[in-house]
């Protein structure tokens, strides 16, 4: 039967557990609108899923999308994501999430070190209040970060060594004085610093 999948509708608030759909090839919608948590590897290898939205989703398990190849899209703004939920989703280009588990650095929802430079990601939109001193290191295709937390505290050296060349707050917050040190072609005019 995971063979044939290829859309999904959930009607009612639900939870989708481990290991639900893992390997559901040919799967390439579902509407997420009512998923309240999703669990470890839910999703793993579903090859032709390409854009995911779970707006009321809070938890997101370990490896619940690895192996998602043609996955571009990720919304899951009110979501906590596990390490290596997106390992080996190298195509996914834009992310939209709550926090990365233990306020943690971005790299660690791919949980793949070694392998960091093949991924595609490029813009990212994230509510965790705490951002780490090497929050996008080891991302050199990141390019936009957009900090949606209300006072959000960006540590010393969060951006250093990326290549983000747009960070976006309109919210008072702090921000460490060197957390731009080897990021390039940043856009000044949109940076706000509270003392």
């Amino acid at each position: 039967l995971k063979e044939k999948v290829t859309d999904i509708v959930l009607q009612q608030n639900m939870y989708i557990g481990d290991s639900a759909f893992e390997n559901c090839k040919k799967l390439k919608s579902i509407n997420g609108d009512f998923v309240t948590s999703i669990g470890s590897k839910a999703f793993k290898n579903c090859k032709s899923l390409t854009k995911i939205s779970f707006p009321n989703a809070h938890i997101v398990g370990m490896n619940a999308f690895e192996g998602c190849t043609s996955l571009t899209d990720a919304k899951l703004p009110n979501a906590r994501v596990s390490a290596g939920a997106f390992k080996n989703a190298k195509n996914l280009r834009t992310l939209e999430l709550l926090m990365v588990d233990r306020e943690a650095q971005l790299a660690l929802i791919f949980d793949d070190y070694d392998d960091l430079d093949s991924y595609n990601l490029n813009t990212v939109r994230i509510g965790q209040t705490q951002i780490p001193s090497d929050f996008a290191e080891g991302l050199p295709s990141l390019k936009n970060v957009e900090f949606t937390a209300e006072n959000p505290n960006v540590n010393f050296g969060a951006l250093e060594g990326s290549t983000v060349e747009g960070y976006y707050n309109n919210l008072f917050g702090t921000v460490g004085a060197s957390v731009y040190i080897g990021a390039r072609e940043i856009l000044t005019d949109l940076w706000y610093i509270h003392p």
